[in-house]
């Protein structure tokens, strides 16, 4: 009996869903729109297009910083009656980071080296070169200390001679960081991370640093410069 009614039920079953194919309105394929190219097309015909296809330029903000293994001491919130303790290690080890600041996104590059100087720079525009490259051109406004002008550098001249097409340097006035908003991602990278740091080896500071940047990152440009960017652009 509990057999008949099993096949019973699995009879009804099939046919209610045999008859739901038939039943409603016939389906009609929809009709879409392709679209004849897939870029932002003529620039007379979208002036305003932002695709990564139609971006003939980039801007970028650069600068470097140093990373110390012998912390920077500084003020920090303690618990009242329990004086903070930092620990040196003595013997300083230095980590550098070459950085550059999207004007368009806030997105940070940053290329790791042993020694802040004109090799650790032009390894820092490849980065750049890479991270655009679907940019014609990449502006990069930086600071004119002597390993990064053509001037003071021959490992700087060289690549210039080579990529000048594609990268083009501008320098800043001597003595104006408040000018270049890259800094104030390092001044929040040192109140964070680096003052008064515990970290017992280099690559335990360059880790948290690194991991710092990715998960704070996209960065604002902060104070009146991206307004003066944008009334320039």
């Amino acid at each position: 009996m509990a057999l008949r009614s099993a096949r019973a039920c699995a009879l009804v079953g099939l046919a209610l869903v045999v008859t739901a194919c038939t039943v409603g309105p016939n389906y009609k394929r929809p009709v879409i729109e392709t679209p004849a190219t897939y870029r932002g097309g003529d620039a007379a015909d979208t002036p305003n297009a932002q695709s990564l296809a139609d971006q003939q330029w980039s801007a970028v903000f650069q600068d470097e910083v140093d990373l110390n293994l012998n912390p920077d001491i500084g003020c920090m919130w303690m618990e009242r009656g329990r004086q903070a303790q930092v620990v040196t290690p003595g013997t300083n080890v230095k980590r550098y980071l070459s950085g550059s600041m999207s004007w368009r996104t806030g997105e940070l590059v940053v290329t790791e080296g042993t020694r802040r100087n004109a090799e650790l720079f032009v390894r820092h525009l490849d980065d750049l070169r890479r991270r655009f490259r679907y940019c014609r051109r990449i502006h990069v406004v930086c600071d004119n200390a002597r390993f990064h002008t053509i001037a003071g550098s021959r490992v700087v001249r060289r690549y210039l001679a080579e990529h000048g097409d594609r990268v083009v340097l501008h320098y800043l006035p001597a003595y104006s960081p408040q000018d270049n908003p890259i800094e104030r991602v390092w001044w929040h990278l040192h109140e964070e991370i680096t003052r008064n740091h515990r970290c017992a080896e280099i690559g335990e500071l360059l880790d948290l640093t690194l991991a710092w940047l990715d998960e704070r990152g996209p960065f604002k440009i902060e104070g009146r410069m991206y307004e003066r960017l944008r009334a320039a652009a």
